[in-house]
């Protein structure tokens, strides 16, 4: 029997369908949510996207995700200026109009309400809508940068979530070569002192790091 039509112990009947979580998000988003923000706050733009932790922002879950902090889940994002005026009556309607369920999977009311630039400083400790030095790139995990890149935007109402989120794709050049010489520098510290030189020594000394340090 496929995994996603078995038995959930807590469940009264088989489970729905897979659909791969940013599918489900998407359509969570149209469906549930959009019509929602158009009764809580009508006329104020807004950016609907599914960014963060899980395994379906990468395209990586599985019918057997669904058995862990999985489901429909989205981050409504909104001008910062509007965040005081609207977000908690948003907060509100949802909480009380979204369906328990959405195409057979809880919801759990796994929408967030905040503005860009606050999630970004949250997850990376500085906001990318302002001047990005080589030591905030240095300073933010490969892993957190991949939960705000990856994942999708289903509406950018605002015209600012994809550019941000296009402008944190990939390292500086400079800061990208001083990240690659940290590692060639790791990997140096296991060549023996007078053993043949390897190929990373050789990518060092192209790169000009020296190759102790």
């Amino acid at each position: 029997m496929s995994p996603a039509n078995t038995r959930h112990p807590n469940s009264a009947g088989p489970e729905p369908d897979f659909v791969p979580g940013l599918e489900l998000s998407r359509r969570f988003s149209t469906d549930a949510v959009r019509p929602l923000l158009e009764e809580a706050a009508p006329g104020v733009p807004h950016s609907a996207a599914r960014t963060g932790s899980g395994s379906e922002v990468l395209g990586h879950d599985t019918p057997h995700s669904a058995d862990h902090e999985w489901g429909p889940r989205l981050q409504v994002f909104l001008h910062r200026h509007d965040v005081p005026r609207h977000a908690a009556r948003i907060r509100h309607i949802l909480a009380e109009h979204l369906p328990k369920t959405f195409l057979g999977h809880p919801t759990d009311h796994h929408v967030e309400a905040t503005s860009a630039s606050t999630r970004f400083t949250a997850t990376l400790g500085f906001d990318p809508g302002q001047d990005i030095t080589p030591a905030d790139w240095l300073a933010a995990p490969t892993q957190l940068l991949s939960e705000v890149i990856a994942g999708a935007v289903f509406h950018d109402g605002l015209h600012t979530l994809t550019p941000l989120r296009r402008a944190l794709r990939w390292h500086p050049h400079d800061s990208w070569l001083y990240v690659l010489a940290c590692q060639w520098h790791r990997v140096a510290r296991e060549v023996p002192p007078d053993g043949p030189p390897l190929p990373a020594v050789r990518q060092m000394a192209r790169l000009g790091v020296p190759p102790r340090l």
